[in-house]
């Protein structure tokens, strides 16, 4: 284990107990989800989900478990009131609080609204089956890891991490899928490059970039589970439109910009830049084949696609980014598909991400060293 960089605090770690324990149940597990405050109050405190674990059925739909982290003291009746809230915001399916202990009437009271409690000594005994005889992950909850995102924290004023943080942490949650997806790619895009930010560690851009792939994957097989019942051409046709705008009808959306158009037509004359013709009609990004050719490959892949968020975790983070050979037989027993499947079909996870940002081919190179040839 590498040497902490920087402290992690008790809560932290409670939380990184919890990220690996449903990684190991067959969650791909987050932190520090932040819901999105009010707009007329865009100072006051938000908000978060300590960690949330999203796992998929082989029809590509999310199930969420939200967890609620208390390392010392609090009111249980005021987080179960809280909790209710903030699960129903995220749509999570299940809520957990953890906290040292709680009275037997708090559990049933927190049961009967929904709310399951765990003290420490319950989560030692569900840590048990997947501490004896079985492979350990320790992926982005590992101590390194823990102490990079508390280092992203206090660095949060550097632009380029302030933007993907926030989308990692808020708007990849809260935005319509294709519009989350594409915040996902830009930042992707703006990050890979980058070898270094001022007063940041390696580990923390690392984590950044590592995230980044991590959401990309998921946020893929969230599209999946969307258009999973519609025909070839009913995909490329939603997706065309969604991709640019996901918020509003296409036809809508190619409304107003005609007429935002014209209207600067009108008041401008010449001086408006282009002729209206078809300047209005606004194309979806450049990536928009390769994304449906994704998708189309998620489809008929179920079995393998639906790990793969969880399969990046481990890969990016217990092995690629701390520059260690993949240990193949261990990864194939976690996840109990043959290796070469689901590194397979991350491959084209990759491929995708490498015509976005040819940085990516440091991780393809890791993994098929032939790549770079």
């Amino acid at each position: 284990m590498e040497k902490d960089f920087f402290s992690v605090p008790e809560g932290t770690a409670l939380e990184g107990r919890i990220q690996r324990l449903l990684f190991h149940q067959g969650y791909f597990a987050v932190r520090d989800i932040f819901i999105p405050g009010h707009s007329q109050a865009p100072g006051a405190s938000t908000p978060d989900v300590d960690v949330l674990g999203c796992a998929l059925t082989e029809d590509f739909y999310i199930t969420k478990t939200a967890y609620d982290c208390k390392s010392g003291a609090s009111q249980a009746v005021n987080r179960i009131l809280w909790l209710q809230t903030v699960a129903q915001r995220i749509k999570a399916n299940r809520a957990y609080i953890v906290r040292n202990r709680t009275k037997q009437g708090i559990k049933f009271y927190g049961l009967a609204e929904g709310i399951n409690f765990i003290d420490l000594q319950t989560l030692t005994q569900m840590e048990e089956p997947y501490v004896t005889g079985s492979p350990q992950v320790e992926a982005s909850a590992s101590n390194v890891f823990l102490a990079a995102t508390e280092e992203l924290k206090s660095a949060r004023k550097e632009p380029d991490v302030e933007r993907a943080m926030q989308v990692i942490h808020t708007e990849f949650w809260f935005l319509p899928s294709c519009s989350a997806l594409k915040r996902v790619i830009a930042q992707y895009e703006r990050i890979c490059p980058v070898k270094s930010i001022p007063g940041l560690s390696n580990p923390s851009l690392q984590w950044l970039k590592g995230m980044l792939v991590n959401l990309f994957a998921l946020g893929v097989l969230r599209i999946c589970g969307e258009v999973v019942s519609l025909s070839a051409n009913e995909r490329q046709e939603l997706l065309r439109q969604r991709l640019v705008s996901d918020r509003m009808p296409y036809s809508e959306f190619a409304s107003l910009v005609r007429t935002t158009f014209e209207y600067a037509y009108s008041v401008y004359g010449k001086q408006a830049a282009l002729p209206l013709g078809d300047y209005y009609v606004v194309p979806p990004p450049p990536y928009t084949d390769s994304l449906l050719d994704l998708i189309t490959r998620a489809l008929k892949r179920p079995k393998e696609a639906i790990l793969i968020p969880r399969f990046s975790e481990c890969i990016l983070f217990d092995y690629v980014l701390l520059g260690k050979t993949v240990d193949q037989a261990k990864v194939e027993a976690l996840f109990r598909r043959p290796y070469g499947d689901l590194l397979a079909h991350y491959r084209d996870y990759l491929f995708f991400l490498d015509a976005i940002c040819p940085s990516t081919r440091e991780v393809l190179n890791a993994l098929f060293p032939k790549a770079g040839e």
